[in-house]
């Protein structure tokens, strides 16, 4: 399990795994506010503006791996479903209360190149 702690220093450091975490909180808003017996888990989200569409399955599975987000296998209609975990919920409120933004759009390029030249391996060191 992760280090509450550590989840804002890994979203500021890898930008679009905050911009991944914030879609599906945004779609989890809608889906709460639409239905009264939600019951947390979204379909996939498959693009993010800011996001390469090649680096979406990679993401999703730093993410998981990270504690931040779950899965489960639907039925053949579903497929898989996701849900953000209590970890990265508060770890994006922690985010968001110190004010910080994880990266300027500039970062995120730099952070693409970096994907790229090193093979897409997102995310050593945490």
């Amino acid at each position: 399990m992760m280090i509450l702690d550590s989840v804002p220093t890994i979203l500021r450091a890898h930008p679009q795994y905050h911009l991944l975490l914030n879609a599906y909180l945004e779609c989890d808003q809608i889906e709460r506010d639409r239905q009264e017996e939600f019951s947390g888990w979204l379909s996939r989200v498959n693009s993010v503006e800011g996001i390469e569409p090649e680096f979406m399955s990679r993401i999703h599975g730093k993410l998981i791996s990270h504690g931040l987000l779950k899965f489960e296998l639907g039925d053949r209609m579903e497929g898989m479903r996701y849900q953000l975990s209590e970890t990265a919920r508060r770890g994006l409120k922690q985010l968001e209360q110190s004010g910080d933004s994880p990266a300027c759009e500039e970062d995120e390029e730099d952070e693409i190149d970096s994907l790229t030249d090193e093979g897409l391996e997102l995310d050593d060191a945490a």
